[in-house]
Formats: structure tokens, C-alpha cells, sequence
């Protein structure tokens, strides 16, 4: 039996490319920008995986990054169960992330959700109630 665990596409206190605003080719380099940060991070003991799933969303697919083992290898079962996700990218993902353009996709989507948010408070029809 398999033992898998979903580690996201990007650490935790990050941000990153969303589905349906970016290409999938886009999802899958930050994901393997991830996965490779995460090899250089912790020393995967015998018979851990890491692989890429591709998963369906309404608003297109995304990559998600997993961590496996086979569920007899109990070094391996343990680190997989007990392994938690990093929480910033570090200096070498970071560049590569630039590299690629994704810093920028980032930030441009940041731009534009605050954009959307702001214009979302400056057209409330005068007299109606709303919610913040």
C-alpha cells in the first residue's frame, strides 16, 4: 500500500500562482521550482517520492506536489506522515521563480486583486447596505 500526502504548490506563507490566471505551464515550473526546493531541504530517507499530480478544477487544472512511500518502510512512512511544508521560498528558488517570470505573474495578480477589491468598495450603489 502507497502512504501519499499533498504539500501544496508553494510554501506556506507564500504567494502563488492561482488557477485560471495563469497557464498550467506556468503552475507546473512553480511546482518544479517547489519540489526542488524541498529535495535541497530535507534529505528524503529510502523509498520517499516526490511526483507531481495533475488535478481538475473548475477554473482549469493545477499541479499539486506530493510526498510518498510505500506504507512497509517505516523510516519512510514517518517522514512523510510528520514532514510539514516549508514556509518561505529560499534565495535560490526565489531566483529561479524570476527567472521564469512567475515573480511577476505573482505580482501582477497581487496588483490586480487589490485593484478588484478597491473598485469593489467604490461602486456601492449610494443607500445600499453592504457587508466588509
Amino acid at each position: 500500500m502507497r502512504i501519499e500526502k499533498s504539500l501544496g504548490n508553494c510554501p506556506t506563507d507564500e504567494d502563488c500562482l492561482q488557477v485560471g490566471f495563469a497557464p498550467y505551464e506556468k503552475l507546473l515550473q512553480e511546482t518544479v521550482v517547489y519540489a526542488k526546493q524541498i529535495s535541497e531541504q530535507f534529505e528524503l530517507p529510502q523509498g520517499v517520492f516526490l511526483h507531481i499530480m495533475k488535478n481538475e478544477h473548475d477554473f482549469g487544472s493545477y499541479p499539486d506536489l506530493m510526498i510518498s512511500c510505500d506504507s512497509h518502510l517505516e523510516e519512510a512512512q514517518k517522514f512523510v506522515s510528520g514532514v510539514e511544508k516549508p514556509q518561505k521560498w529560499t534565495a535560490k528558488s526565489l531566483a529561479m521563480l524570476k527567472n521564469t517570470g512567475i515573480l511577476d505573474l505573482i505580482k501582477k495578480r497581487r496588483q490586480d486583486r487589490k485593484k478588484t477589491r478597491s473598485e469593489e468598495f467604490t461602486n456601492i450603489p449610494e443607500g445600499l447596505p453592504y457587508i466588509i
